[in-house]
């Protein structure tokens, strides 16, 4: 995994918890945890496209404001 790879994966884990948050979810670094599983899981064994999966999830979450 590149280290941009990673840099996103990070922004978009903090993204999800901060929705979470403030939705007053009673676990947001959890209920964070289990969505970046699946994203993780979805990237996983097309590595070819992780970038470009990563930026379709960001880009969902950013309009989910």
């Amino acid at each position: 995994m590149t280290i941009t790879i990673t840099k996103k994966l990070i922004s978009l884990h903090e993204m999800i918890e901060d929705r979470y948050r403030a939705a007053n979810d009673p676990h947001p670094d959890l209920a964070a945890k289990f969505q970046m599983d699946i994203v993780i899981n979805m990237v996983r064994g097309q590595e070819q496209y992780a970038e470009q999966l990563i930026d379709e999830e960001i880009a969902a979450e950013l309009k989910s404001k």
